[in-house]
């Protein structure tokens, strides 16, 4: 909901989003993997694992994002402007 909130600040702004998503949470607020993943793809956002993007600088496509929410092998992601 806070990122719907902020969808034109996303649109005009272009700033970098560091954000907590996993298991627990997300799931008690009906949020899916899925579904963050297209709303940031709309917005022409691409996502990353916060603890590789420094090393390898490789999006996550959705399946890859889907794995980490599922196996709760990573909880901090950053999602920056194409």
């Amino acid at each position: 909901m806070v990122l719907k909130g902020a969808q034109e600040i996303l649109k005009k702004d272009r700033p970098f989003v560091l954000f907590e998503f996993g298991l627990g949470a997300s799931d008690y607020y009906e949020s899916t993997a899925e579904e963050l993943y297209q709303f940031f793809n709309l917005l022409d956002y691409a996502l990353f694992n916060l603890k590789d993007v420094l090393k390898n600088n490789v999006a996550l496509d959705l399946e890859a994002f889907e794995n980490h929410y599922k196996n709760n092998s990573e909880y901090y992601f950053w999602a920056a402007p194409k």
